[in-house]
C-alpha cells in the first residue's frame, strides 16, 4: 500500500499533509509516532471514569494531532466530541460521538499498521 492509498482508506487528506510535510518518509515517521500517542486511550479512560475535563483535553489533543497529520475523518469526529465536552460535562450526545471517534480511530490505526507493516 502506498501512503496515498493509506490516506484514501482513512478518509484523510494526503495532498494537504504532503504539502505540509514535504516527503512521504516524513509522513510515515509521523504516522508511526501517531501509533504511540496516548490521546485516544486517555480519552477512553476519562469517559469511562466520567472525568469530563480530562476527556475534553484528550479529545482536543487528538483533534489537533489529526489536523496536523491530515487525518480528516478522525479529526472531524474528535472535533465534534471536543465541542460536546467543552461545557464541562459528559452529555448524552457524547456517547454516540465517542463511538464515532472510536470507529474512525480504528480505521486509522489499521491503515497505518498495514502501511508500516507493524
Amino acid at each position: 500500500m502506498t501512503v496515498g492509498e493509506c490516506y484514501s482508506r482513512m478518509g484523510a487528506d494526503y495532498e494537504d499533509v504532503l504539502r505540509r510535510l514535504g516527503q512521504e518518509e516524513r509522513i510515515k515517521r509521523f504516522l508511526g509516532l501517531f501509533l504511540k500517542d496516548e490521546s485516544f486511550q486517555t480519552l477512553c479512560r476519562a469517559l469511562a471514569a466520567e472525568e469530563p475535563k480530562e476527556a475534553f483535553r484528550a479529545a482536543h489533543s487528538l483533534k489537533g494531532i489529526c489536523m496536523n497529520l491530515g487525518l480528516t475523518a478522525l479529526g472531524r469526529s474528535a472535533s465534534l466530541l471536543t465541542d460536546e465536552l467543552r461545557g464541562g460535562s459528559i452529555t448524552l450526545a457524547a456517547g454516540p460521538l465517542a463511538g464515532q471517534v472510536q470507529q474512525d480511530y480504528q480505521a486509522v490505526i489499521e491503515s497505518i499498521r498495514e502501511l508500516l507493516g507493524t
